[in-house]
């Protein structure tokens, strides 16, 4: 009798694989490319939000000192740099745009002259009003 033929058989029949086939991973690489795609345009989205949320932040600040300012001088500044001592320091835009002032003694308009998103174009701020995104 050989049973060292029979033993021999067996194992080939019984022999487990190691490893992931290369289908098998091609498979989860397509599977994770398809979730990079849905999840990464949501997070550019809110990345401009935030932007724009806290530009208009800045203008409400930026408001509130100018309001403070006017009860003390019975009028609106002259220049932002007037406003020093109610601001820590004059806010810039996280977009990287920057704050056209029109001040006069009883109004005001500030603009934004970044672009926070593909259909605004500007924001800005009028006295006594909220901010506006246009």
């Amino acid at each position: 009798m050989d049973y060292g033929c029979a033993l021999m058989s067996r194992k080939k029949k019984t022999q487990r694989r190691d490893g992931f086939t290369l289908i098998e991973i091609l498979i989860v690489v397509v599977l994770l490319g398809v979730l990079a795609a849905i999840v990464i345009p949501m997070f550019t989205d809110s990345s401009q939000d935030a932007n724009l949320a806290a530009c208009m932040e800045n203008l409400r600040l930026t408001q509130g000192a100018m309001s403070i300012y006017r009860l003390k001088n019975e009028k609106y500044p002259s220049q932002a740099s007037d406003l020093s001592p109610y601001l820590q320091s004059i806010p810039a835009c996280p977009m990287g745009g920057s704050y056209t002032w029109t001040l006069s003694a009883d109004k005001y308009h500030i603009v934004c002259t970044a672009q926070h998103t593909p259909s605004i174009s500007h924001v800005c701020i009028h006295e006594d009003q909220k901010p506006t995104a246009k």
